[in-house]
């Protein structure tokens, strides 16, 4: 299910403005489910930080899992962010409404530590899973035997075309993304628009403002072409 090699589209990369990840005062970050259907989720400004990098709720039942003690933190170099917060993690998979068998097309790409994958099994028992840290796979399969599927691997390098086939119809797209690829992995979405139903996903406010950006303004782009033609 994994291309040799990601596409040229999927490679391109754009600058981000990363060293803003909090938005403007009275927002906050915003999810846009693309591809299909969008609809956008805020959340307020002095939540943002707190909910995507604070430590596991005590109440682990309410919040995420929580990791085992030392064994690893989110890696920059993968541009890892743990969400936490269980009412936004609830709001994220609130969103996503697919209504396949079983959820046995919800492809979620990069669980990490599982705060969307915990909430995510109960609605749709045979959901796949995408994740490329060799450190979290043991945990997730663990926690998630069977009919979860959990795949090691590159998102950007997923055969989402032949993964929908095996799976029998367009695919529904959610995840929390690493900051550092998400342009990558909205055109490697694009690239396969005709697998994907749809795509719930949070990213950067910037990106956000890009996708949606109109004509002759500053934030028009390549991001802003592609996804308002598909």
């Amino acid at each position: 299910l994994f291309r040799a090699q990601p596409s040229a589209l999927a490679s391109v990369q754009l600058p981000l403005c990363i060293e803003k990840a909090l938005m403007p005062r009275g927002t906050g970050l915003r999810m846009l489910a693309a591809l299909g259907a969008a609809r956008a989720l805020v959340l307020p400004r002095r939540c943002a930080a707190r909910s995507l990098v604070r430590c596991a709720a005590t109440d682990t039942e309410r919040g995420a899992p929580k990791l085992p003690k030392g064994q690893f933190r989110p890696k920059q170099s993968l541009g890892q962010n743990y969400l936490q917060d269980p009412n936004y993690a609830a709001r994220i998979v609130d969103a996503l409404q697919c209504d396949s068998e079983r959820g046995k097309r919800v492809v979620e790409l990069g669980p990490g530590l599982g705060a969307l994958t915990k909430l995510l099994s109960r609605e749709y028992p045979e959901m796949v899973a995408v994740e490329l840290d060799e450190r979290a796979i043991p945990l997730l399969r663990e926690r998630y035997p069977e009919p979860i599927t959990i795949l090691e691997g590159d998102v950007l390098a997923v055969d989402y075309s032949a993964l929908s086939a095996a799976r029998g119809g367009k695919l529904s797209i959610i995840g929390n993304l690493p900051y550092y690829i998400t342009s990558q992995i909205l055109f490697c979405l694009c690239d396969h628009h005709a697998s994907v139903k749809k795509a719930v996903v949070t990213m950067q406010w910037e990106v956000a403002q890009r996708l949606v950006a109109k004509p002759r303004t500053r934030d028009y782009g390549i991001l802003s072409v592609v996804f308002q033609l598909y």
